[in-house]
């Protein structure tokens, strides 16, 4: 993900999590934690080379990725939905890759027909052709990723709520907002945050290195969806993940039901070993049981 990257100096930044909103707190603890919490960790490629080597023997074929990258993972950002609208028998071979990991979870991304290319307007049949395909996902289904793109703005506020409001209630749509001004001027602000937990749609939170104003840390479902932007492994990646473990204890302490965190790395060989720093501290801090990525 390039979202947020750019040329910056990261020890100049400062990565500290803004508070909690009384409103995020209010959603925590109206949900009183009354499922099991769950948390899923993961990157968003099985297929980078250089995973070769790190998470897969030398000499792996391509058909073979995603049984292996299930092997140390339970969840995937996933992409191809965003380029093409597939068939549920398209997603269908997706799944049947992952071998024999019954728990792994899919998060989807809406195609881009539908988000960037038509903006959420006169977008039903395409809308309707995605969630048919879902089927195909069966119990592998994780979220839904509906992700605007960065010239999406507030002007644009009257065709996010009608699409969705036309959206099935599943419980599983997180939207991602891009644009500064959803996050600068508090009157927008308010309103989406609104409209989402009306709605029962999940926020997105972006942790970008160069946007530090959509770490919004507002929580419309008591579920959390984070994108993590990670430099190379810099120092600040594993401080960022730590601040990230602390929050994440006291928002399941209050009703936190489930954890979505996708690692962004330019190099996934990178994503493997922050995620396994991060697994080992959640299972040590959180008392979870989340797999440890079988490194090479």
């Amino acid at each position: 993900m390039e979202f947020g990257r750019g040329e910056l100096i990261l020890d100049d930044i400062d990565f500290t999590l803004p508070p909690d909103s009384k409103e995020t707190i209010q959603v925590l603890n109206s949900s009183a934690n009354k499922s099991v919490f769950q948390a899923y960790i993961g990157g968003t490629r099985w297929s980078h080379p250089t995973l070769k080597g790190k998470l897969y023997p030398e000499g792996s074929k391509d058909k073979e990725f995603a049984a292996l990258y299930a092997k140390s993972f339970d969840t995937i950002e996933f992409g191809p939905t965003f380029y093409t609208i597939q068939s549920a028998e398209d997603v269908a071979t997706y799944t049947s890759k992952v071998g024999d990991n019954d728990h792994f979870k899919f998060s989807p991304k809406f195609p881009q027909m539908i988000t960037h290319m038509r903006r959420l307007m006169n977008a039903s049949d395409q809308t309707n052709a995605f969630f048919g395909s879902l089927s195909g996902f069966g119990n592998h289904l994780g979220q839904m990723l509906l992700q605007l793109g960065d010239n999406f703005s507030p002007k644009n506020f009257i065709a996010l709520e009608d699409y969705l409001s036309s959206l099935p209630s599943t419980g599983r749509v997180c939207v991602e907002l891009r644009h500064k001004e959803w996050f600068a001027e508090p009157t927008n602000r308010a309103a989406w945050l609104e409209l989402f937990r009306k709605k029962n749609v999940g926020s997105v939170i972006t942790d970008s290195p160069g946007r530090r104003d959509i770490v919004h840390m507002e929580l419309t479902t008591p579920i959390a969806y984070v994108r993590f932007v990670g430099n190379a492994l810099h120092r600040t990646d594993y401080t960022r993940i730590d601040a990230w473990i602390e929050r994440l204890k006291a928002w399941k302490e209050q009703g936190l039901q489930s954890v979505w965190f996708y690692i962004h790395q330019y190099n996934e060989a990178h994503m493997v070993d922050l995620a396994d720093y991060m697994i080992r501290k959640m299972n040590d801090e959180l008392d979870t049981q989340i797999r440890i990525p079988i490194k090479l």
